[in-house]
């Protein structure tokens, strides 16, 4: 990924992502440091409309709950965390 991850990610989803901010990283490894991203889409748990999108571009599903998608981009130290725009938790994390 040559750009900043978030301006990638905004090109790549068009307008599936709502809005993409920095957030803290919930996954980190011991000495390891990772950028945390959030992107807001108007239902997470429409997969089809974001997901193979992003597993083509290399990122990593590594945690699927109802509201909240974890994806990781290995090679960069990336976590992207996807929720509806309208969770109050969404909103806490930026």
């Amino acid at each position: 990924m040559d750009r900043v991850p978030a301006e990638a990610l905004t090109a790549l989803l068009g307008p599936v992502a709502i809005r993409v901010d920095q957030c803290p990283s919930t996954l980190p490894r011991e000495g390891e440091q990772r950028v945390g991203l959030m992107v807001t889409v108007d239902n997470v748990d429409n997969e089809t409309r974001y997901l193979p999108r992003l597993e083509a571009a290399g990122w990593v599903l590594r945690l699927r709950v109802p509201g909240h998608r974890i994806l990781t981009l290995p090679a960069h130290n990336v976590e992207l965390h996807l929720r509806d725009d309208d969770d109050p938790d969404a909103a806490t994390a930026h």
